[in-house]
């Protein structure tokens, strides 16, 4: 279940998701890519609070679809795995967007590509450091 998908489909989940998290997830966009790092982030920066909501929308929501979907979500955010993967995504994805951008340009600039891909690789081996510590 995606996560954007979830609220957007409930104006109920939307309305418990702005009282609990005090935020609104990105729009639906899955064809921008700029949509999908503002997600990221939203989901990021908000997991604990986004925690507490799918836990109460699993206890108003008693044996129904959303009860179910909720506690998917929750168990995902409550993950060690996901969250491993989860931050490394979310460290890495703006990074990659600049270098997508400036592989899209139409004056493309070999030492401005050369200086992002550098960057990334810098910020990657970066999180595999702190990583092992």
């Amino acid at each position: 279940m995606d996560m954007r998908f979830f609220f957007s489909n409930s104006t109920h989940r939307c309305d418990l998701l702005e009282k609990i998290v005090k935020t609104k997830m990105p729009k639906v966009a899955p064809t921008r890519w700029n949509y999908n790092i503002r997600t990221v982030s939203a989901v990021f920066e908000n997991r604990e609070s986004l925690i507490d909501c799918f836990r109460e929308l699993e206890n108003k929501c008693d044996k129904t679809i959303t009860s179910k979907e909720a506690y998917g979500l929750r168990r995902a955010l409550e993950d060690s795995d996901f969250i491993f993967f989860f931050t490394f995504f979310h460290k890495t994805l703006p990074h990659v967007a600049i270098l997508f951008n400036q592989f899209q340009s139409r004056n493309k600039d070999r030492t401005l590509q050369r200086i992002y891909s550098k960057l990334l690789k810098m910020s990657m081996e970066t999180m595999e450091i702190n990583a092992e510590k």
